[in-house]
């Protein structure tokens, strides 16, 4: 934290499986530059502010990290697409903060926390593997002048969940609400089970009906 002197850490040989990525680990490193940086499966926590002002050109992440914290990524992401895992459940305020144009969610995210994006693109799409919208309190998408910028990005939402997005805020922002069939999360599932149900009920009464005339 605070090292202004620190150029660079190569981490190509270096297995990053601590439980945790402690608060403010690389803080105040503005020099500091990644050309990629990925992280184990084993990882489960980013702490706020962890590599905020450093300079990363590729961020990945694996299945396994369950946390982000507040202002882990700001201030120096160069990724074009931010991936997350499905075993991904919470991201903090500010979070992420780069040259993205698309955003993937995944299916096991639980709190979001308000201008959790902040993106110095014009416009983008961002992408949700989440059935039920989740309560933000705030804008998802910020620009560089610290403005929600929703209404120039489009959302990606499961099969049978526009209603759902449309009637709630920030999600109702968005300039377009696009159902993807690809997505996780969606009703489609839910119809199949109940049809299942429907037709085990029936079979049951068929059963029961013949039972009875014999």
């Amino acid at each position: 934290e605070g090292c202004s002197s620190l150029l660079s850490l190569d981490l190509s040989n270096f297995d990053l499986t601590a439980v945790t990525t402690a608060d403010n680990m690389f803080s105040g490193c503005e020099k500091l530059s990644f050309n990629s940086l990925s992280f184990s499966e084993c990882l489960r926590t980013i702490g706020n502010n962890a590599f905020i002002s450093c300079s990363v050109g590729d961020l990945k992440f694996d299945e396994g990290v369950e946390s982000i914290g507040h202002g882990a990524f700001a201030g120096g992401l160069s990724n074009k697409e931010l991936i997350l895992p499905n075993t991904l459940k919470s991201i903090g305020s500010l979070a992420f903060d780069g040259g993205f144009s698309k955003i993937v969610l995944g299916a096991g995210l639980q709190e979001l926390g308000a201008n959790a994006f902040v993106s110095s693109t014009k416009s983008g799409k961002l992408y949700v593997n989440i059935g039920t919208p989740l309560v933000v309190d705030g804008n998802l998408i910020y620009d560089i002048n610290g403005y929600g910028n929703e209404k120039n990005w489009t959302l990606y939402v499961p099969k049978g969940c526009t209603s759902a997005y449309s009637k709630q805020s920030p999600w109702s922002k968005f300039k377009a609400i696009v159902e993807d069939e690809e997505l996780y999360g969606g009703k489609e599932n839910d119809d199949e089970n109940d049809d299942n149900e429907n037709d085990d009920e029936e079979d049951n009464e068929k059963k029961e009906n013949v039972d009875y005339r014999n």
